[in-house]
């Protein structure tokens, strides 16, 4: 599901026409590699991963499912709210006009707010 690299069709500057699900793709595979994680979610993944309806909970299963290795290292939901609000505010800035949070989607505690 994961590859370690990024296509530049993730670049933002090729946006025109996209769906919604695409541009939100495009905004989590940035907020990846923003993050310097070496994750990459294509197509095929991504519609996988929209079975799960709810999108922080399906960054959960993501993360359980295909890393849980740094799940170790790293509270689930501080990762989860890491890379929602990174996705979030590229969203806003690739996408302004329809970067609104999804149904579903809250900020919780800030990703560099305390976990302790």
């Amino acid at each position: 599901m994961a590859r370690a690299n990024w296509a530049p069709a993730d670049d933002p500057a090729t946006v025109i026409g996209l769906s919604r699900d695409e541009q939100e793709r495009r905004a989590y595979n940035r907020a990846f590699r923003e993050l310097t994680f070496t994750w990459y979610w294509d197509t095929v993944a991504y519609r996988a991963l929209l079975g799960i309806a709810d999108p922080r909970q399906r960054l959960r299963h993501y993360l359980e499912a295909e890393h849980p290795t740094i799940l170790e290292a790293y509270p689930l939901e501080f990762l989860v709210n890491l890379v929602c609000e990174t996705q979030q505010r590229l969203m806003k800035e690739s996408f302004p006009a329809t970067a609104t949070p999804l149904r579903g989607w809250a900020p919780a505690m800030h990703s560099t707010e305390s976990i302790a």
